[in-house]
């Protein structure tokens, strides 16, 4: 479904927020009632799946967001200065490759005379988790989409960098890291509060609509 409403990007978002806190519960419930000598196994793929329901859901409501703004198709002198660097990032790349200056001075006439004209910002492959979603990677995509940084986040440094993306990344590697039934469950819960954390983020900058130049106060 095309994302063209404030509406669509609330669904979109809740839809993908649903599905992935079923399959935790799921996951946890069975993590607690399997078998005993299941549990340590258990508890290592805990961290696995919710590793990758952080950074899909970041993913992908970045892209929807990119989605909503993009077919909004504003004029790049009412687009906030993020989005007009999204929507000029590759010929700003092009430019970097080049040795003359004559692409940035183009690049700059473009802007400078074009602001009227309407934008086209890209929302397929423009949004890049380094496929580790580390506290400061998160804080490089709310600097891309425009969203102002969130306390929360920041309060939750420690668990995004050592306990949730070090532990994957130990087990993903092949490491014989231990892995506690608390520590798992509590890796789902604080992956489930982030979730939450960032949909709410998401939405609010919609809704008081930041990816404008002059948004709505």
């Amino acid at each position: 479904m095309k994302i063209r409403t404030l509406d669509d990007l609330v669904a979109n978002i809740d839809s993908e927020l649903a599905w992935r806190r079923r399959e935790l519960h799921n996951f946890n419930g069975a993590m607690i009632n399997g078998r005993s000598s299941l549990l340590p196994h258990f508890c290592r793929a805990s961290v696995l799946l919710a590793y990758s329901h952080w950074e899909g859901f970041v993913k992908s409501v970045c892209l929807a967001y990119i989605e909503y703004v993009s077919r909004k198709r504003l004029p790049f002198d009412q687009l906030s200065t993020n989005f007009v660097a999204l929507a000029c990032m590759r010929a700003i790349k092009e430019s970097g490759q080049s040795k003359s200056p004559l692409p940035y001075i183009q690049l700059i006439d473009f802007l400078r005379l074009n602001g009227t004209e309407i934008s086209r910002v890209p929302f397929k492959d423009v949004i890049d988790t380094e496929s580790n979603l580390s506290s400061e990677v998160l804080q490089k995509l709310l600097l891309a989409l425009g969203i102002p940084p969130d306390d929360a986040f920041t309060l939750k440094k420690q668990f995004i960098d050592r306990n949730l993306l070090k532990t994957r990344n130990e087990i993903a590697h092949g490491e014989r890291t231990e892995v506690s039934e608390e520590f798992a469950s509590e890796i789902f819960s604080q992956v489930e509060s982030l979730l939450q954390r960032f949909k709410v983020a998401v939405e609010n900058a919609a809704a008081q609509r930041l990816f404008e130049r002059n948004p709505l106060l």
